[in-house]
């Protein structure tokens, strides 16, 4: 995987500059994502990336819910009312 600049991802989760920042501080600190700081078009931009373990918890989550969606309990509980 590669890197994703911090504006893109703040963007596509559509949430504020301060939650995305939060999250990605919550991740660094639990050793799943690293950032880094770069000049682009004279602006500073904030590049992210997974790490190893990063992308071991990702694809672990991604496994657990592909499990659960095929023994049926991913499913949505039916509508009542109709």
């Amino acid at each position: 995987m590669g890197e994703a600049e911090f504006g893109l991802v703040q963007k596509q989760l559509d949430l504020s500059a301060s939650v995305v920042s939060k999250h990605v501080t919550v991740l660094t600190d639990a050793g799943y994502v690293e950032h880094r700081k770069a000049v682009r078009d004279t602006r500073q931009r904030v590049w992210l990336r997974l790490t190893r373990r990063g992308r071991d918890a990702c694809r672990g989550h991604a496994l657990a819910a592909l499990r659960r969606f095929r023994s049926g309990r991913g499913r949505s509980p039916p509508r009542r009312g109709r």
